[in-house]
């Protein structure tokens, strides 16, 4: 009876092990599923929403020496007709010249909406990238939020990583903004991690925006050389961080309008 019990025991075991093992790796493949089809169908809208066309250096390329133009850096618009059939709530795009980012941005009256639904508006980890519902989706605010999340396959905002590294940020590839009126030129000022529980405001009087950059440059990992001026309108991208508890990393930075 006492080998019996035993054995009864060491079958549950395995029985309760084989299941942990089956529904982890159901886990598993549902979590690499909805990546691959989060990277599909952002690299689609991507290809159909992000011109490239080769600039011509002024008095270096004529009409017969046309395979030089293949070595020209590509001039990059978005069609923002296509991105409003896509999904109207599309209210920008942001793109780093070396492809790891490559998003459209949402807005929706809900910051939840978007957290765990990719811009066509399906359930997906991944999520979107997305401004803050409080903010003006022309950049006028003195600071303009925009998050995504920090994903384990490098997507989404998983490249502000990178910025943690003070020696390297002023190497790294730069960002500019879209939006159906301007492009931006995004230039990194600060990085620090934030506490998620803490509200980031967006709109300051001259005191109160004094006291803020001052405590941004304390307790900044990057501090940029020059200093951003009253004005100057900031945009933080903002991700998960795991320093510690509901940590937020924030790459803060100064636009430019280019055109």
């Amino acid at each position: 009876m006492k080998n019996s019990n035993k054995a009864r025991v060491r079958n549950f075991t395995i029985i309760v092990l084989i299941l942990i093992i089956l529904f982890s790796g159901w886990m598993l493949f549902r979590e690499l599923l909805e990546y691959s089809e989060s990277r599909k169908m952002y690299t689609e809208v991507a290809e159909n929403a992000v011109i490239k066309a080769p600039l011509k250096l002024e008095n270096q390329i004529s009409d017969s020496d046309t395979d030089s133009i293949g070595t020209c850096e590509a001039e990059i618009s978005v069609d923002f007709n296509h991105l409003e059939s896509v999904n109207p709530d599309i209210i920008a795009w942001i793109r780093r010249e070396d492809g790891k980012l490559n998003y459209p941005i949402v807005q929706s009256e809900d910051n939840n909406y978007y957290l765990y639904r990719s811009v066509d508006k399906r359930n997906n980890k991944c999520g979107s990238i997305f401004m803050d519902a409080v903010n003006n989706a022309d950049f006028s605010d003195d600071i303009t939020l925009i998050y995504g999340h920090n994903m384990n396959d490098g997507s989404m905002f998983a490249s502000l990583k990178g910025y943690e590294d003070k020696d390297k940020v002023g190497f790294l590839p730069e960002i500019r903004i879209f939006t159906p009126n301007n492009v931006f030129a995004f230039e990194v000022k600060y990085v620090y991690l934030h506490s998620g529980s803490t509200a980031i405001s967006t709109n300051f009087s001259d005191e109160e925006w004094e006291k803020y950059i001052s405590s941004i440059e304390a307790k900044s990992m990057y501090v940029s050389s020059k200093r951003p001026l009253r004005g100057e309108k900031l945009v933080a991208l903002i991700t998960c961080e795991y320093a510690f508890e509901n940590a937020r990393l924030v790459v803060l930075g100064t636009i430019d309008k280019q055109y």
